[in-house]
């Protein structure tokens, strides 16, 4: 309630501060009536005359028109509230600026006008985004090759002469017999206070400049013929695909040809999947100072610059949403194509993600759509009754298995050793961490060893686990896991594409029960695994245990037999082939 009643007279003030003097008065006493302390801090009685000799009062009651209609002493105010309100006491000196850039002057408690003339401009602190020191002003002026001292100090003189003509010269009469035909001219008196110098305009433009400056630079200032763009080159499947056509790209286009650019997330854990000579550039840190526009903006016109063939969004938040400005722009630049996953379930059951949310908006624009599985594309050429003519532009290829795992023996167990299974996932919702748990409570005599964290959700700190289950944390790499002593791997999920997981333990040979999922089939096999069709069956989980444990021999045949037919499936060859055959008929329509 505290915090309610705060805003609300927040609210009111600033409505009447705008529209009411007489109330604002109330609302700011004047300090006339106050002693010199009152008005001044740390003991400093002499701020008023320190901050009145700098203090812009033209500019502060026209900037600030709340106060000229108050009445009130422009200098005394910024001492009692202006600076707390993050108002600023000339063009050339910006309150909240000089207050987050030097955190201890607000942790002194001083004005941080006061501090700059007593301490700051000795110091050589800066007052505003143009100053000295800053690190996107300090590139820009390189850039330019001029000298930050140099540009800092003509701007501010260029201010101040545009002042002095509008307020003493011919342009100033110019511009008062405007503005007695057009009153709206003198509303524009204000900007000739904060002019710049081109280029430098503002902080924006200046931040735009220089954060395609960055990638250019990260670039190596070449183009290329294929742009990847992703979330981020975090470990996942997106970026394990990433990397698969990285590779396909880099043999049909040769060796620096391929750029990857990451737009949300500096997360770099999956650089060293990708080939060498790929050009990776972190688009997420070097815009982060820019808005969402101007970030979706910079990137269209980044790509654009490097004039590829083909471009590839893969799960990049960035360019999905710069689709609606600039999709059609960039299709006409490059041959453009999204890659897609399967969609995701929220908490209400409801399904979202960009399959769902993006396919049917931007289909027409994208040369072609790419899925993962063939489960994927028959789900979005149903749902959204593409036309048979337009089927050539919905393609589903199978990811492929380029380190796979060495044949694994049977499980290296003595007699009278309990069986082992192994599980490895996100302990969320998608991957059902509960089933697990009911199912090792149905076979006590069986130990389940299982990897992976809460990522999405906290459900499973409440959940309690039996004494076979054993948590083993993380695995930071799929051959590190002791396979020899795993008897099967029990594979759970709500939804889901083709996880590479799948393909990691099919290509080792190791028996495998699964729920049948999104795209999970392609990969569970009929026969050669045992396959759970409702995830909600916990007792077909547990006779499907059971039925692999007591016929381990034939369990193993079987599962060798799969990882035959993967592995010749699913070569970097076949893909390679059909990402170029992909491109090829694009460009020919």
């Amino acid at each position: 309630m505290a915090s309610l009643r705060k805003r609300i007279k927040k609210y009111i003030k600033k409505i009447y501060q705008n529209y009411n003097p007489l109330f604002y008065k109330l609302l700011h006493p004047s300090p006339g009536n106050r002693s010199p302390h009152s008005v001044a801090k740390h003991g400093e009685v002499d701020q008023y005359a320190v901050i009145n000799a700098a203090f812009d009062r033209t500019y502060y009651l026209r900037r600030y028109v709340d106060i000229a209609i108050a009445k009130i002493d422009p200098v005394k105010h910024y001492i009692e509230f202006g600076a707390r309100e993050g108002r600023d006491p000339s063009p050339d000196f910006v309150t909240s600026y000089y207050l987050k850039r030097y955190p201890d002057v607000k942790k002194s408690g001083l004005n941080p006008f006061y501090h700059y003339l007593r301490f700051g401009q000795f110091e050589e602190r800066g007052t505003n985004f143009f100053s000295p020191g800053e690190p996107e002003f300090d590139l820009m002026c390189e850039i330019s090759d001029l000298s930050p001292i140099q540009v800092s100090t003509e701007i501010s003189k260029r201010r101040q002469n545009l002042r002095e003509r509008l307020n003493n010269g011919i342009l100033g009469e110019m511009v008062s017999k405007a503005g007695q035909l057009e009153p709206l001219i003198l509303h524009s008196w204000l900007s000739a206070y904060t002019a710049q110098v081109p280029p430098f305009h503002s902080e924006w433009a200046v931040n735009q400049i220089t954060a395609m400056y960055r990638l250019h630079q990260a670039a190596k200032y070449r183009r290329a013929k294929a742009v990847i763009v992703m979330r981020s080159c975090g470990i996942g499947g997106v970026s394990r695909i990433a990397a698969h056509l990285a590779n396909a790209l880099v043999d049909i286009y040769g060796e620096d040809e391929v750029v990857v650019l990451y737009t949300d997330s500096s997360d770099k854990k999956a650089l060293e999947w990708f080939p060498a000579s790929c050009r990776l550039i972190d688009v997420a840190i070097v815009t982060q100072k820019l808005g969402k526009a101007e970030r979706e903006k910079l990137i269209v016109e980044f790509i654009r610059c490097l004039q590829p063939t083909t471009v590839f969004n893969m799960n990049s938040p960035l360019l999905w949403s710069a689709m609606g400005a600039y999709g059609k722009a960039l299709a006409h630049s490059c041959n453009l194509y999204a890659y897609l996953f399967c969609n995701d379930v929220n908490i209400f059951g409801n399904v979202e993600g960009y399959p769902a949310k993006q396919f049917y908006r931007y289909f027409d624009v994208y040369k072609a759509v790419i899925t993962d599985s063939e489960f994927l594309k028959d789900e979005l050429s149903e749902k959204f009754l593409v036309p048979l003519t337009q089927m050539h532009r919905l393609v589903a290829i199978a990811t492929p298995i380029s380190n796979h795992m060495p044949n694994i023996a049977s499980a290296n167990r003595q007699s009278g050793q309990r069986p082992k299974v192994f599980w490895a996932g996100r302990f969320d919702r998608q991957k059902r961490i509960d089933i697990v748990i009911n199912i090792a409570t149905r076979l006590p005599n069986i130990d389940f060893h299982i990897w992976g964290e809460s990522v999405l959700d906290n459900a499973f700190k409440k959940m309690k686990l039996p004494k076979n289950i054993f948590n083993e944390g993380l695995y930071t790499d799929f051959s590190s896991l002791p396979l020899q002593n795993c008897d099967l791997w029990l594979y759970t999920s709500q939804w889901d594409g083709v996880p590479n997981v799948l393909f990691e333990v099919a290509s080792a040979g190791v028996p495998l029960v699964g729920s049948i999922a999104g795209g999970c089939g392609e990969v569970l096999i009929e026969g050669l695994c045992e396959r759970i069709d409702n995830i909600e069956d916990v007792e077909a989980f547990e006779l499907a245990i059971r039925r692999v444990i007591a016929q381990p021999q034939e369990a193993r045949v079987r599962a060798n037999l799969l990882r035959d037919r993967i592995l010749q499936a699913r070569t970097p060859q076949k893909y390679r082939t059909a990402i170029e055959s992909l491109i090829t008929h694009s460009e020919i329509l």
